[in-house]
């Protein structure tokens, strides 16, 4: 249904747990897609926590405290982008029911991906300039937020994929996420660092075009 309101009974019962509970989620399609999803996204934010140095070849072209700098803006932006997702997410299942959950999601799809490939083709030419280093900083603030955005969005619309069961489904896409750095960390080990990016940007698309298909 494209009106699928969530079922506040089902979610008080939801403390109980069993094995079939685990298995309607592999065999629910969609939820899939926002295992997928959330693969992508928080696999992202695994990643670059370990290689965002690595990227950035600091140990020729950028202080420490510039580093450490860079660091801190990706990773404290989760503390408003993904309540704010949450939020967009809300304010458009008032204003256009389920189908606007699934579109905001693809919008944040779709941006995340295009500010990573912004990110990795800016980086390759990074010099010690400070002027760079300005740009570099705006990139991966508008990186991060895309991405934590989306990730409010995916917790968002989780509840009205499946309301009877929410605390299984919330595990499993969560231990997606976890799988997603582990797969993003073997990226860089096997491939060259930026062709590593430009793969989890290739990614993206995918991720992009599996929603397209399966949620719209």
């Amino acid at each position: 249904s494209l009106d699928n309101n969530i079922n506040i009974e089902n979610i008080v019962v939801d403390i109980s747990f069993s094995k079939s509970k685990c298995f309607n989620v592999f065999k629910n399609i969609k939820l899939l897609a926002l295992c997928f999803t959330y693969l992508y996204s928080f696999g992202i934010e695994l990643t670059i926590y370990s290689n965002l140095p690595i990227l950035l070849k600091i140990e020729d072209s950028i202080s420490l405290n510039k580093k450490i700098l860079l660091v801190f803006a990706f990773s404290t932006i989760n503390l408003l982008g993904r309540p704010i997702g949450g939020y967009i997410s809300d304010k458009n299942y008032e204003l256009f029911k389920i189908i606007g959950k699934i579109k905001i999601i693809l919008i944040f799809i779709s941006s995340t991906a295009i500010c990573g490939s912004i990110l990795n083709n800016f980086m390759q030419t990074l010099n010690n300039s400070d002027e760079k280093y300005s740009h570099l900083l705006l990139l991966i603030i508008l990186w991060s937020l895309s991405n934590n955005l989306l990730q409010g969005t995916i917790i968002g619309i989780i509840p009205h994929m499946d309301s009877s069961n929410m605390g299984v489904i919330l595990g499993i896409i969560a231990s997606f996420g976890s799988i997603g750095g582990i797969l993003g960390n073997i990226t860089f080990i096997m491939c060259d660092d930026y062709t590593a990016l430009k793969i989890i940007n290739i990614f993206g698309v995918i991720t992009f075009m599996i929603n397209t298909f399966i949620l719209l």
